[in-house]
Order: C-alpha cells, then structure tokens, then sequence
C-alpha cells in the first residue's frame, strides 16, 4: 500500500543565510533607488521608427524627345550645295580633271547642310531634297559645257556680233555641241545616280523626327 502523496505548495526561495542583501543580476538594468526629493527620470527611450510612403513614387520619365525637323530651313541651307558643285566643276574641268566625283560629292554636301539647317536629318524633307540634289547634279554638268563655250567666244563668237552670254545661251541649245561630250556625260551622271541612291539610302535609315 503506498503512503498518500502530501500536497505540494508552491516553491519557496531559501533563506540567505548571510544575511547580507543580494546584488541584482548585472546583466539586467534595474532602475536607481528613489531618494527623497529626487524626481523620477524615465528610462532613454528607442527612436522612432521612420516613416516610409505610403505607396511608391513613379520613376521620372527619361524618354529624350525626338529634335523637330524644320524643313523650310534645312532645304535652304542645302541650296548652297548648288552653286557649290558648280564652282568645284568649273574648277576641275578648267585644270583638266574629269568631274565625274563631283555628283556624289555634291549630294553628302547637300545632307550634311540640309541636317545642320533643320536639326536632324531629313525625313519629310527628303524628297524636296532630292530635288535640290538633281538640281545641282544638272547645273555642274551644264556648267562643263557653258565653260567651254564661254572660253571659245573670243575666237568663234567675237565675229558674229553675239555677246558672250547670248554665244553661251545658243550654243548650250546645240544637240550636237552635246554630243561631243557624251562619254564625259555619261561618266557625270553614272556617279550622280550613285550619290543620289546612296543619299536615298541614307536617309531611309535615318530616325524619325517629331512634326
């Protein structure tokens, strides 16, 4: 028979038998002894904790606009190409040169000025300058034949009482004067018709510019 089980109370502390006062557990802060007269300071407190937004702000829009194309501007900046090609003609031509690199030359000149006079380069304007382009290509290959003629007034057009502009116009409208330059002309306009697509071409691969 087992002896009956004495209920157990709850766990008391012993006694400290030094009789000396315990000293609290460093490791956890107590607060200072009141002393009379001294007024409670509370414990530092954490600071707060930061306010985040409430919801996050869109990124700010880094889309750069495209340059506006103004083509009034640009197509007169590339009429200087004009005179330009027909200057550089004379001059090849007078000191025995075949001008045939003038056409292709012309026309990049015509670029690069029509795209410094409206900002970028030509995209509605493309085909106005391409007019330009074959304008200038017709006026340097017009300019080979009217300096010959204007350099042969004084032998040939002095006598018939003509002045030298009226020599040059009548003689330009001679379909045989023409054909003695039909090899020199057909090298002048194969190199033209290269300058010409090669300016279409680049301008197709241009970027578009806003209205």
């Amino acid at each position: 028979m087992s002896m009956p089980t004495e209920p157990r109370g709850p766990e008391m502390v012993p006694p400290n038998p030094s009789g000396q006062p315990v000293s609290p557990n460093p490791a956890y802060p107590q607060n200072p002894a009141y002393q009379p007269g001294q007024t409670y300071q509370p414990n530092p407190s954490y600071p707060p904790a930061p306010v985040y937004p409430g919801a996050p702000q869109s990124p700010p829009d880094l889309s750069v606009e495209a340059p506006v194309e103004r083509v009034g501007r640009g197509l007169a900046f590339s009429l200087v190409a004009i005179p330009a090609g027909v200057v550089a003609t004379v001059m090849l031509w007078k000191l025995g040169f075949i001008a045939s690199l003038i056409p292709f030359l012309l026309a990049g000149l015509a670029v690069w000025l029509y795209a410094r006079g409206a900002g970028t380069q030509a995209r509605r304007g493309a085909p106005a300058l391409i007019g330009v382009i074959l304008v200038g290509v017709a006026a340097s290959l017009v300019s080979i034949v009217a300096t010959d003629i204007w350099t042969a007034y004084p032998e040939y057009g002095a006598a018939s009482g003509m002045s030298r502009a009226e020599f040059v116009l009548v003689n330009l409208l001679r379909p045989d004067l023409w054909g003695a330059y039909l090899a020199d002309l057909v090298i002048f306009l194969l190199f033209a018709a290269l300058g010409v697509i090669g300016t279409v071409i680049r301008l197709a691969k241009a970027p578009a510019a806003s209205a």
